[in-house]
This record gives structure tokens, sequence and C-alpha cells, in this order.
């Protein structure tokens, strides 16, 4: 990485947590998504559409939504 000395560090490490938290929400949104028993085909299409176009929002979102409105796991007995 070629440093600039005019900007702390802490704006490259900046500059590539971003993506990387994009590209991480993402893909855990897009799994979470192909899993989702629940979703009709074309809200499964509507969530990842907004899931790649917005970048972090989208996934952030998503994520939140199917924490609350999935169902809660049976104890095993």
């Amino acid at each position: 990485m070629n440093s600039d000395p005019q900007l702390p560090i802490w704006f490259e490490v900046l500059g590539l947590a971003i993506p990387i938290t994009a590209v991480v929400l993402g893909v855990l949104a897009l799994i979470t998504l192909v899993r989702s028993q629940r979703l009709s085909n074309g809200e499964r299409v509507g969530w990842t559409v907004a899931v790649v176009v917005l970048p972090i929002a989208g996934p952030v979102v998503w994520l939140i939504v199917n924490a609350i409105t999935r169902p809660p796991k049976s104890p095993v007995a």
C-alpha cells in the first residue's frame, strides 16, 4: 500500500473497510434470501434488487426485517 504522507493511516483503513463490509453484508443477505422459504418469487427478486442496488442499506434492512419476521425456532426435545 502506497501511503500518502498527507493523510492519516486510518483514512486508508477506512477506505478498505467500507467496501469489504459492503461485500460481506451483501453476500450474507443474498445467502439468507436464497434460504428464506417464506418469500414469494416476486418478493425475493425485489429484495435481491434492493441488496444489489443499495450496497450497505439494502443488506442491513433485509437482515433486520428477516430477523424480526422470522418465526422463532422450536426447542429441540
